[in-house]
């Protein structure tokens, strides 16, 4: 099962991408609020903020991540990125 739901209804670029900042407890379950940290430059606001709300729900649909007893030790408090890439393959592609 796949936790990513791209929103594909949206007039989107070649590819777009965004980073989200966020920390796990120790049981994989999400610990405080998600942030942001990159956009790809130059998104409209309705666009960015589709996109943002996707990478939330997968975040939320996801959560509590899978981890054993010493992974969730070592991950808990830690920061991590994702990026989550999406490439519209609709686009016109150029030679």
């Amino acid at each position: 099962m796949s936790c990513w739901r791209s929103p594909f209804e949206l007039p989107i670029n070649d590819v777009t991408e965004i980073t989200v900042r966020f920390m796990l407890k120790r049981d994989g379950a999400v610990f405080g609020e998600p942030r942001i940290s990159y956009s790809t430059p130059g998104l409209p606001e309705q666009v960015r903020d589709t996109y943002k709300a996707a990478v939330f729900r997968m975040l939320a649909d996801c959560a509590p991540a899978p981890v054993s007893e010493g992974l969730g030790a070592a991950v808990a408090g830690r920061i991590f990125f994702l990026r989550v890439i999406h490439r519209n393959d609709q686009s016109p592609r150029s030679s």
